[in-house]
């Protein structure tokens, strides 16, 4: 279906399930209390949220490339 799927975790604690299916691309240095509202979403029994969350843009505050 073309879309993409990421995950934003709140915890660096067990992610061990995640090793070698998925790739870290960023780290989150400000902004947490936006995390925090977005982990706070109703989800249905999947845990996947009711409504739709949309990231409409970002800053990238070091360029490492």
């Amino acid at each position: 279906m073309n879309n993409s799927e990421f995950f934003i975790t709140l915890t660096n604690n067990n992610l061990t399930s995640l090793h070698g299916k998925h790739t870290v691309y960023g780290e989150i240095l400000d902004g947490l209390d936006t995390l925090k509202k977005i982990n706070q979403s109703i989800v249905d029994k999947t845990g996947r949220p009711m409504l739709n969350i949309r990231i409409l843009h970002t800053h990238i505050i070091d360029d490492p490339f």
